[in-house]
């Protein structure tokens, strides 16, 4: 027996029957909270420059003391020998601006995220010829081609578009510069560790400015043309998955 033509016509309209209040509802107020945390404009500083909320949750642990601390004992080492033009790229690199010794001239520091900005200039103003630059590692646009004899990346490649960025460093060290970076970097081993950093990677970019966990940054300067002396670093973290970075120099091959 054949359905008859009313039983068809309420069968399509179930089918195509709106999703229940039940199910947009839920959805809709996800939708606003995520707006209302991510916008550029949900947190103000005293300066005007907004920062997305998440964000500054993380930014609290990147300028906390224990952590600058851990930054000046890893990379003081690297930067005692520096001389001439050293470009810093990161705000991290500002807490070190003291550290670098007399015979660096003209430091300059990049930082592409205006809410950090207020706090890099306090952290460098003690610095004679320290200039801030609110610029982006992947577009140094301003920086004249082999001009820096150092460049200086902390927590700043796994942010920014890494091929370009590491472009722009071969481009404006000289023959004979230094790269130095820590960075964020995939486990070697263990296994599961790594397999933690993929997955929880797009996670973390969200709260931490796109930030990067599972970049092989060694692999890609390497690739580039880089002679990489860097190794393995893992910094102290309750997360293990973001405690593994790369730490060291690398020189280009010419």
């Amino acid at each position: 027996e054949r359905p008859s033509s009313d039983a068809t016509y309420n069968m399509s309209d179930k089918s195509t029957a709106s999703p229940s209040w039940a199910v947009v509802l839920p959805l809709a107020i996800f939708a606003c909270t995520a707006a209302i945390l991510c916008s550029p404009t949900s947190v103000l500083d005293p300066s005007g420059a907004g920062a997305p909320r998440l964000q500054r949750l993380t930014s609290a642990w990147h300028t906390s003391k224990s952590r600058q601390l851990t930054i000046h004992t890893l990379l003081k080492p690297f930067i005692q020998s520096l001389d001439g033009y050293v470009l810093g790229l990161g705000a991290d690199v500002g807490s070190l601006s003291n550290l670098f010794p007399p015979s660096v001239r003209d430091l300059k520091i990049s930082e592409d995220r205006p809410f950090y900005l207020p706090a890099l200039h306090a952290t460098t103003a003690e610095r004679v010829g320290a200039e801030v630059l609110n610029m982006s590692a992947s577009n140094m646009s301003i920086i004249e081609n082999a001009t820096v004899d150092a460049v200086v990346a902390i927590r700043a490649l796994c942010t920014a578009n890494l091929s370009r960025a590491i472009d722009e460093i071969q481009r404006v060290l000289k023959p004979s510069g230094t790269l130095i970076v820590l960075e964020p970097v995939i486990a070697l081993e263990p296994l599961w560790l790594r397999r933690l950093q993929v997955v929880m990677s797009p996670l973390y970019e969200i709260f931490n400015d796109g930030c990067h966990l599972d970049l092989d940054m060694a692999g890609l300067l390497l690739a580039a043309g880089f002679d990489v002396k860097a190794k393995p670093q893992a910094l102290e973290s309750r997360l293990a998955f973001l405690r593994p970075h790369l730490l060291g120099t690398a020189h280009i091959i010419r």
